[in-house]
């Protein structure tokens, strides 16, 4: 499956740790986590993800591209809206691309596997 999701906050790992109170963690957490259901009950039926698969992530961003692991932070966010358990029975592997592009989006392809 293959969802998308545009001009979600570009929310850098290095900022959300950074001496960021966890109040204000938590609201931008529950705000990125509303944004991302609603995008996806517009694009899908399908709720929650609970079989084992393989998920890539590709971050395209306008300006000032997150490094990788930087976008890991946005990465937790979106499988916490995703997987209902993001554990290791269910998310086996993920792939996190970042690129310069003209729109700010993340594309996830889920891939089920057994």
């Amino acid at each position: 499956m293959k969802l998308t999701f545009n001009n979600l906050p570009k929310i850098s790992n290095n900022k959300f740790y950074a001496g960021m109170h966890w109040a204000e963690r938590k609201k931008i957490k529950d705000n990125f986590a509303k944004t991302v259901y609603a995008l996806l009950c517009v694009q899908t039926d399908r709720r929650k993800f609970e079989r084992p698969c393989e998920v890539e992530y590709i971050f395209e961003f306008k300006s000032r591209p997150l490094d990788c692991s930087n976008a890991i932070g946005m990465v937790k966010m979106l499988e916490d809206v995703l997987f209902p358990d993001d554990g290791y029975k269910i998310v086996k592997k993920i792939s996190v691309t970042s690129l310069l592009s003209v729109e700010d989006k993340v594309t996830v392809i889920i891939k089920e596997i057994e």
